[in-house]
């Protein structure tokens, strides 16, 4: 039997509802990807709590224990916009500081690490009126000690772009090396055990001591 011709189904300009719904759920979901950009990935980083955060060794002396301090613990990278002080001993066990902040130790307060120290990095402040006894201090940042400041430690590693003051009253005795490649000024008492390696400016002003071996030494720029 011979078949008539075959109709071709002419356009109607609707969507077929399938269609029309998956280009729905792709737009939803092209939404919420903007949306939670905005939210999560494009907003601004949280600024860190400023404090100050103080050590009063409510529970013991360990700087890790969150119950030793007030309001908060502030961890042990100090941010740029954070300062931390110290106003009781404390102990460092088994990590450096890293200073891109202020840390203070008050007078009277102390911090102890046999085979951990502190990282001053640049643009940090660390002050000590209080006692440290440390293994190492790394500075590219600056060191205050000052008033009743008693620093001692087995390497002291000054970059070039640190400062370091040790005012009148205050006392540094390194027993290892003292390693300085930036700007050290001494109106205290200065002592090194061992090696003294001066390739920056190390000034000795009126009334200060430096010694190096047990033996007095005058140091020019």
């Amino acid at each position: 039997m011979q078949q008539g011709p075959q109709m071709t189904p002419k356009p109607t300009g609707k969507m077929m509802p399938g269609l029309r719904w998956s280009l729905v759920s792709v737009g939803m979901i092209a939404m919420a990807v903007i949306v939670g950009w905005l939210i999560y990935g494009g907003a601004e980083p949280s600024v860190p709590d400023p404090g100050p955060f103080f050590f009063v060794g409510e529970e013991d002396n360990f700087y890790e224990n969150p119950a030793n301090w007030q309001p908060s613990y502030p961890g042990t990278n100090i941010a740029s916009n954070q300062k931390v002080v110290i106003q009781e001993p404390v102990y460092l066990t088994g990590y450096d500081l890293s200073i891109l902040g202020t840390i203070q130790i008050a007078i009277d307060a102390e911090v102890f690490s046999a085979e951990n120290g502190i990282s001053v990095l640049k643009d940090g402040l660390l002050i000590n009126e209080g006692s440290m006894i440390l293994h190492h201090l790394d500075l590219a940042g600056e060191l205050t000690n000052r008033q009743t400041g008693s620093i001692v430690v087995k390497q002291l590693k000054a970059a070039e772009i640190a400062k370091t003051r040790n005012l009148k009253g205050g006392e540094m005795e390194v027993s290892q090396l003292l390693q300085n490649l930036g700007n050290f000024e001494n109106y205290g008492i200065c002592k090194v055990g061992d090696t003294l390696d001066q390739h920056g400016s190390f000034r000795n002003m009126t009334g200060s001591e430096l010694y190096v071996k047990g033996e007095a030494v005058m140091l020019e720029d």
